[in-house]
């Protein structure tokens, strides 16, 4: 007990676990000599820096600073809408428009909407390993992006893409991301067209302009 009883002494200020290390090296030094001496140092050494992490672990959990991953807090809030107010003044007019001929989706991604074709894939390296990168590549292209409106059949499969173009999209940037959308949905054969923000739609019009994008009168 006498190691052990001199490294549970406390020490005066913070946890004490420097004069408990001197004097356990005080101790070694005085009880042990060679290869014994350096392992029971070793051993000293040891305890001390699991002391220091456990008085640290517990005193965190004190404080609040540590909780169960199941109670753990993220850094989210719940938006307020799903659609911006010129996206929902074109939603109502639309169901007004398609009345029940067609089921209307909002905010769908695009990877739910088309595939990548590996036929298509162009090779970024050698072998499997350069068709695996070139498709992960086309794969990335549309994993984040989405469309305003899909119109689908009963089945939910999606007959036509719908894309409400406020000012923002006269940007450049903007642009070559509609762009990309346009000739990915022309290859995958999925018809869509684009309808300028405004404040008032006639759902008519609307309505010829889909029957004429889909094929259907």
């Amino acid at each position: 007990m006498g190691l052990i009883g001199e490294c549970a002494k406390g020490g005066e200020g913070g946890f004490g676990f420097e004069r408990r290390a001197e004097r356990a090296y005080s101790y070694v030094g005085k009880c042990y000599t060679g290869p014994m001496a350096e392992l029971v140092k070793a051993v000293v050494i040891t305890v001390v820096v699991l002391a220091v992490v456990g008085a640290l672990w517990l005193a965190a959990a004190m404080l609040g600073l540590l909780k169960p991953g199941a109670e753990r807090e993220e850094p989210y809030r719940k938006r307020e809408y799903l659609l911006s107010k010129a996206e929902m003044m074109f939603y109502r007019t639309l169901l007004v428009a398609i009345g029940d001929r067609w089921v209307v989706m909002a905010k769908v991604r695009m990877a739910d909407l088309i595939q990548v074709d590996r036929s298509k894939v162009v090779e970024t390296g050698e072998g499997k390993r350069g068709k695996r990168s070139g498709w992960q590549a086309a794969q990335n292209r549309i994993q984040a992006k989405h469309v305003d409106f899909v119109l689908c059949d009963a089945a939910l499969r999606p007959v036509a893409v719908i894309e409400l173009d406020d000012s923002s999209h006269d940007e450049e940037d903007a642009q070559d991301r509609d762009g990309f959308k346009d000739r990915a949905m022309k290859a995958a054969g999925l018809p869509m067209m684009r309808v300028r923000a405004a404040g008032k739609y006639v759902p008519r019009e609307l309505l010829r302009d889909i029957e004429g994008l889909v094929g259907v009168g």
